[in-house]
């Protein structure tokens, strides 16, 4: 026969459960980011930084807009 279990049981047995499994993954990743000895070395690459183009465009008004240029009188 089945041992019955009740709710605040079964709870506490995942929360265990959880923790004893997170505690394994931490302690697996501390060993996985030990110090190595060789230093990661790659190829060096020179890049130019890219220069700001200068914006010689003119703003361009609308001949339709009733607003340019236009003082209202009133």
């Amino acid at each position: 026969m089945p041992e019955k279990v009740t709710k605040e049981e079964k709870a506490q047995q995942l929360l265990h459960e959880a923790i004893d499994k997170a505690k394994a993954i931490i302690q697996e990743a501390n060993v996985n980011n030990m110090e190595l000895d060789e230093k990661a070395e790659g190829d060096t690459v020179k890049v130019k930084d890219a220069k700001a183009k200068k914006d010689t465009t003119k703003p361009v008004t609308d001949p339709d807009d009733s607003y340019a240029g236009e003082v209202n009188e009133g």
